[in-house]
């Protein structure tokens, strides 16, 4: 009985021993920086909240504070660990690069000129592509202040409230004039609407 106990508390031991290094190995990075609600890392996320929550997933950053990026508790801060292995595999990436070439074989060798000249590309092609991205037609909704059943607008309802396949853009409150998955860009309409 005694060996048993013994070994229940050895493994114990040694499980909260390595739990406690792994949380001291990390470090909360947003140097007192807070969210919306004034909470930091410290203050609140290391003991309420867990990679995937509400508060790590975005709902309470500021433009100062993001709790996925800064806090340890959201997957973020900093790892002693993290630091040496992003050196060391920035250095092995920029070398990879050649190993990338070789992953290609021989013909890829070509592929890795091609690449040269993609980089070319990026000095003054790329940047043209840029552009030409940004000038290509945004999604613009075509209600053309038609309103569903409740008065409501793409812009003042289903902008921001609905997507593709939601119960509003899926027709439960358009009329005879407003069709949601037609007009609105957020359920898929708009301009970008395709006629089945």
């Amino acid at each position: 009985m005694k060996n048993y106990l013994l070994s229940i508390v050895t493994i114990l031991t040694f499980c909260c021993f390595n739990f406690i290094n792994a949380q001291e190995a990390c470090s909360n990075t947003d140097d007192g920086a807070s969210d919306s609600y004034g909470d930091t890392c410290a203050s609140w996320y290391d003991a309420n909240e867990s990679v995937g929550s509400y508060g790590c997933s975005g709902a309470y950053d500021t433009a100062d504070f993001i709790a996925a990026e800064m806090c340890c508790a959201c997957g973020g801060g900093f790892t002693a660990n993290q630091g040496d292995g992003g050196d060391s595999g920035e250095g092995d990436g920029g070398d990879s690069g050649d190993g990338g070439d070789s992953g290609d074989g021989g013909d890829s060798g070509d592929g890795g000129d091609s690449g040269d000249g993609g980089d070319s590309g990026d000095g003054g092609d790329s940047g043209d592509g840029g552009d030409s991205g940004e000038s290509e037609p945004v999604c613009e909704n075509t209600d053309n202040g038609a309103s569903d059943s409740y008065g409501d607008t793409c812009a003042s309802w289903y902008d921001a409230n609905e997507s593709a396949g939601s119960y509003g853009c899926s027709g439960a409150y358009d009329t005879a004039d407003f069709i949601a998955a037609e007009m609105c860009c957020a359920c898929g309409g708009g301009t970008d609407y395709v006629a089945p």
